[in-house]
């Protein structure tokens, strides 16, 4: 549960402002359209972590795309889920800014 612990932890910093001025986008995750889905997927959405922007949400000047993961305590865990990390950021990598809007 550790990747919840930090997901929490950063959104607290961030709505008490000790994250300077960055502002959550959103109340939770936010969806998001990928060129490069996970394969076995039968979508191109996925949800970020978090979605940060700023100085302010109405215009910011950088808005930030974060995703967690919890690489485990096991061989078995962690070799699941640096697996899971490669197909997120490789989403990331292939977000298509237009569709997430139109997704929005």
């Amino acid at each position: 549960m550790l990747e919840y612990w930090i997901q929490v932890e950063l959104f607290r910093a961030i709505e008490s402002g000790v994250a300077g001025s960055w502002r959550h986008v959103g109340e939770y995750e936010q969806p998001y359209y990928t060129r490069v889905p996970r394969p076995g997927t039968k979508t191109n959405i996925k949800w970020v972590d978090l979605l940060l922007a700023e100085p302010t949400l109405v215009r910011p000047s950088r808005v930030a795309w974060v995703e967690l993961k919890d690489l485990g305590r096991n061989e078995h865990t962690a070799e699941a889920n640096t697996r899971g990390l490669a197909y997120d950021l490789a989403a990331l990598w292939g977000i298509d800014l237009e569709k997430t809007v139109q997704v929005w």
